[in-house]
């Protein structure tokens, strides 16, 4: 493994992003929405009694609520005496997670989007391709300019959002509730695993098409299914307990490990310099 070339390939894709409006203006400015504005949003509402006039809506959480298997989950939702109290901890500490998941999706989709196919834009790939790097040392590298932005921005999301939660909710709550297992399990299991997978995918798509913006909308296949997952938690549908969450993330690591396999054996730099144009 030459590990100084990874370091410079690696080091190399991570300073482009910081000259790209397009590229790093969507991955400071939608999580800051997820983290920052919704969680505020929710809390403000419950807190001045509005959520009230919510009606039907109130009653659909309720029996969200209801459902739940009984266990810690439920418990911890319970243990709370006022049903805005319940209902507020519902969402910002269980039907908000999938967000944490999006997060990374998006966050991994933009950067690798433009692993291979931002070379071809900038005419760099042949200097890349016959650069002295095994063909899996730039497989790599590739994957870990994407993959580390993408999870030291859900990381600090994280953060972010339990600091608002706990010091916007505090005196809501009456204690700090951030964070619990299900966001321990969601931000350090499930997001790398499915952060890797959308990197894994879109290196490859971007390494077929000619340019970033083709990659940049077929991205949207590894996107839609988490969207789908996060629509599903938030209307009852799917609901990821501690449990769920860690065959999920097991699920995903195995799915990452059959499709690294697969990319390494189909890498091939000189059909790569062949279709280039």
């Amino acid at each position: 493994m030459n590990r100084i070339a990874i370091k410079a390939i690696v080091k190399k894709d991570i300073g482009a992003i910081g000259s790209s409006i397009q590229m790093w203006l969507p991955m400071i400015l939608v999580p800051l929405i997820f983290v920052v504005v919704y969680p505020l949003i929710i809390l403000a509402s419950f807190q001045s009694g509005r959520s009230n006039i919510a009606g039907n809506g109130t009653e659909f959480l309720l029996k969200i609520i209801d459902s739940l298997p009984s266990g810690a989950i439920k418990g911890e939702i319970l243990a709370f005496s006022t049903l805005p109290q319940q209902i507020a901890y519902l969402f910002v500490n269980y039907l908000f997670s999938p967000l944490f998941m999006l997060i990374p999706v998006m966050v991994a989709s933009i950067i690798s989007a433009n692993s291979f196919a931002g070379e071809k834009e900038k005419k760099t790939l042949e200097t890349l391709l016959f650069s002295p790097i095994g063909e899996r040392d730039l497989l790599l590298a590739k994957v870990l300019a994407s993959f580390l932005p993408a999870q030291i921005i859900t990381i600090f999301s994280a953060l972010i959002y339990g600091a608002v939660i706990d010091i916007a909710g505090y005196h809501f709550f009456g204690s700090m509730i951030f964070p619990s297992g299900n966001w321990i399990l969601t931000v350090f299991w499930i997001s790398p695993a499915i952060s890797l997978l959308a990197v894994l995918i879109n290196v490859f798509i971007s390494a077929k098409v000619k340019g970033y913006q083709e990659a940049q909308q077929l991205s949207i296949i590894v996107i839609l299914p988490v969207i789908a997952l996060f629509i599903a938690q938030i209307t009852g549908f799917l609901f990821l307990g501690n449990l769920a969450s860690f065959l999920l993330g097991a699920a995903l690591f195995i799915l990452d490990a059959l499709c690294l396999r697969l990319a390494a054996k189909t890498f091939n730099r000189q059909k790569m310099f062949l279709s280039r144009h």
